[in-house]
């Protein structure tokens, strides 16, 4: 994606068909954000879509997946965490758990988010040419809430997989999912408020 390849890379019926629990990505070029919990979809279009496809007929040019078959106990939250704060917990949590954090895996995160920035991608933005542009990589739809309810769903990775799944120099992929399961949105800042839960799987 960083070289402006946006064609399919794989159908997700045949990802579903790999039985996965959960999962983040992007449409075939662009035009929407995919998210799996519980080995359901989600999809949303940005700029809405005059003629959506089901979601087993749909392609995806990036697609993180993983299958927990169980997670550790629900850990709460003491007190509300933001941005790098929240992501150096959940790697601190993953650790004491005995996780692996040489590899990815999946984690998520169920409450109220707070101070929330996301956007739902509609396109490429021809005037993109490379990580270090001045302009984002893909025309999207920008939402901004002090608070928002339902889950976050993401993906944790080593540096040695930064780039690939996550944006360079990141260790996370989040995506927020409402509580009906209808909508989603790829996170670009957030915090999760005291009390919230976060979930990490035995692996």
């Amino acid at each position: 994606m960083q070289k402006q390849d946006y064609t399919s890379k794989i159908d997700l019926s045949v990802a579903k068909g790999l039985s996965p629990t959960d999962g983040v990505g992007a449409l075939s070029d662009l035009r929407g954000e995919i998210s799996m919990i519980d080995g359901s979809y989600i999809i949303s279009y940005g700029g809405g879509c005059n003629s959506c496809l089901p979601a087993h007929e749909e392609k995806a040019a990036l697609l993180g997946i993983g299958h927990v078959k169980e997670w550790h106990k629900p850990i709460h939250l003491s007190k509300a965490l933001s941005g790098k704060a929240l992501d150096t917990y959940i790697i601190e949590q993953a650790k004491m758990k005995g996780i692996d954090t040489d590899n990815a895996f999946p984690i998520r995160l169920m409450g109220k988010l707070i101070d929330v920035e996301m956007h739902v991608i509609e396109g490429p933005n021809d005037g993109f040419t490379g990580h270090g542009s001045k302009v984002h990589m893909a025309k999207q739809d920008d939402y901004k809430h002090v608070q928002i309810d339902g889950f976050v769903v993401g993906f944790y990775v080593p540096k040695t997989m930064f780039g690939q799944l996550t944006h360079p120099g990141e260790h996370f992929h989040y995506h927020w999912i409402d509580n009906a399961r209808t909508r989603t949105a790829h996170l670009d800042l957030f915090g999760m408020s005291n009390g919230s839960i976060l979930l990490l799987p035995k692996l």
